[in-house]
C-alpha cells in the first residue's frame, strides 16, 4: 500500500471514529441507565392549566426540583405505574418533599379536562399537579421534552388509546435537566437517587 493510500485510509478511519463517538455520546449513552445526570438539550418552561383550574408557569418552581411525567388519565397501566412510583418516592422523601414538585402533564387534552384530572389525580400523592391545556400549549411542552405521543384511532371510539413514551424527567432548581427514570423504576429507587441528587446540589 502506498503512503498516499495509507494516509487516506487513516484519515477515513479517524473521521469514522469521531463520528461514532459523537453518535454514542449523543444518542446511545443516555439510554443505558435509568438515570442520567448532566446537561441535556431537553426540557423548558411552559404554561398550562392545573386540575384546580389555575394557570401554572413552571418558572414558579425555580429553586425546587420537579419530576415531570407525560401521560393520560385513561391509560390502562403504564401511567398509573409511573404515578404510583412517583407517589411512593414522595412519601419516602417526606422530610425533604417540599423541595420537589411532582407534575403530571396530559397528552390527551380532548378527554383530560380540568374536571377529569381533578378526579384522577386524587389517587396519587397530594403534592401532585395535573396539567392540561390547549393543543398548542401542550405541543410546546411535548416537543420541549421530546415526548412521543400518538393517538391510536379506532373508528372514532371514545375509549381510544394513546401510544406515548414513558419517562419521568427530573429538572433542577435552575430549570435544567438533571436525570430521568423509567416508569418501571421503583419508588424506593427514585427516592434514593433523588436524595443523592438533592444532597449533591446537582
Amino acid at each position: 500500500m502506498s503512503k498516499k493510500n495509507l494516509i487516506i485510509l487513516l484519515s477515513a478511519f479517524i473521521t469514522f471514529a469521531l463520528g461514532m463517538g459523537y453518535y454514542v455520546s449523543t444518542y446511545v449513552q443516555p439510554a443505558k441507565t435509568s438515570t442520567q445526570t448532566g446537561n441535556a438539550l431537553l426540557g423548558g418552561d411552559f404554561i398550562l392549566t392545573s386540575h384546580k383550574g389555575q394557570n401554572i408557569d413552571t418558572k414558579q418552581f425555580r429553586g425546587k426540583y420537579i419530576m415531570v411525567y407525560f401521560g393520560y388519565s385513561f391509560c390502562p397501566d403504564i401511567c398509573p405505574t409511573a404515578l404510583e412510583n412517583m407517589s411512593e418516592a414522595m412519601m419516602k422523601l417526606a422530610d425533604i418533599g417540599h423541595k420537589i414538585q411532582p407534575i403530571f402533564v396530559t397528552v390527551d387534552p380532548d378527554r383530560d379536562t380540568v374536571q377529569q384530572l381533578e378526579t384522577y389525580i386524587q389517587s396519587f400523592h397530594p403534592r401532585f399537579l395535573a396539567l392540561t391545556g390547549t393543543k398548542k400549549a401542550l405541543d410546546k411542552a411535548i416537543k420541549a421534552y421530546r415526548v412521543y405521543a400518538q393517538k391510536v384511532d379506532d373508528e372514532g371510539a371514545s375509549d381510544y388509546l394513546v401510544d406515548h413514551s414513558s419517562i419521568v424527567y427530573v429538572m433542577g432548581p435552575d430549570g435544567q435537566y438533571v436525570a430521568h427514570f423509567s416508569h418501571k423504576t421503583s419508588g424506593e429507587e427514585m427516592a434514593f437517587k433523588l436524595r443523592e441528587i438533592i444532597k449533591s446540589g446537582a
